[in-house]
């Protein structure tokens, strides 16, 4: 299993070398939620140029400008040169030392995973894997990275963010992905058909509900039923239709309505905080696309009005 603490602080050797290598970033993620095993960053510069180290983490960055800015890397005495366009793709893997430069004002993203996080993965994506090798790509085009990459941040720059296993089931995503079409060892991830069984997805539900007032993580979940994180996120969707998170949110705003509607209503923040949301408007914006109407819309209709969504 991915046996990380719960929303816990990224790793503090991992913060500290992204920051001593790229001091300028600013790192994109909302106070009280923590991605363990990766973090995601973004960085706007002007023209600059560095030499790399030996980096400990594997580094995933997607070109998001859009004028597009050339770039030199050289690795091993080998110097490449290309021009980046919005959602190119680079793959830099741990412990390979560089020296890059771009000529031109540059805006990208990257994804940071640490080696450990990588081979948990590994272990319970690919069982008969060997190790994590991941294959060095510079200005390639991956669809699937670009689109994960852009979820992973408008996620955390949300104002009113998904629960915090949307965005390690993202992770986790980019992370297998990377496993199957970035490695040396390329292998098909296993699918795991059929769903959760009866009894598992009884015990997950079981935990949803114990804990919607809290905050909690995908690898808590899982635990829940003793599967990887890996596994349980399709699992899961295969048996019941959504997504983890999806399932939380509507869960949590079947339970804001009831209270909305109690003869002894409580006060739309303290309703928020009671149902697991982080605040108001993350209480109101989830709300809304749910049911249709605000929950102060909702609660003067006497719940009269409703309508039915789970489209993110």
């Amino acid at each position: 299993m991915l046996t990380r603490e719960r929303n816990a602080p990224f790793a503090e050797p991992m913060d500290a070398a992204v920051r001593a290598v790229i001091p300028d970033d600013h790192i994109l993620a909302n106070s009280g939620t923590r991605w363990p095993g990766f973090l995601v960053s973004q960085k706007d510069s002007p023209p600059f140029g560095f030499d790399l180290p030996s980096f400990p983490h594997h580094t995933l960055s997607v070109a998001l400008g859009e004028s597009p800015f050339r770039m030199t890397q050289t690795v091993g005495g080998r110097t490449e040169d290309a021009v980046f366009s919005r959602g190119t793709v680079t793959v830099s893997p741990a412990g390979r030392p560089a020296t890059v430069r771009w000529y031109a004002r540059a805006h990208s993203l990257h994804v940071v995973f640490e080696a450990a996080f990588l081979e948990d993965v590994s272990a319970h994506a690919f069982p008969h894997r060997r190790a994590v090798e991941l294959v060095a790509r510079f200005q390639v085009r991956d669809p699937v990275v670009e689109r994960l990459g852009l979820a992973l941040r408008a996620e955390v720059s949300a104002v009113a963010p998904l629960p915090s296993l949307y965005g390690e089931s993202l992770g986790v995503a980019l992370a297998v992905h990377l496993l199957e079409h970035h490695s040396a060892f390329p292998l098909a991830a296993d699918r795991c058909p059929g769903g959760l069984s009866v009894p598992r997805l009884r015990r997950a539900m079981e935990f949803i509900h114990a804990n919607l007032a809290t905050t909690f993580s995908l690898a808590d979940l899982a635990a829940s039923v003793e599967v990887s994180p890996y596994h349980f996120a399709r699992l899961f969707k295969q048996s019941t239709g959504l997504a983890p998170h999806q399932c939380v949110v509507k869960l949590r705003v079947e339970r804001a309505e009831g209270l909305l509607l109690a003869a002894d209503r409580l006060a739309l923040v303290e309703i928020a905080g009671e149902v697991g949301f982080a605040d108001q408007a993350h209480f109101t914006r989830h709300f809304k696309r749910l049911v249709g109407v605000t929950p102060g819309q909702y609660s003067r209709a006497g719940g009269g009005h409703r309508r039915e969504g789970v489209d993110e």
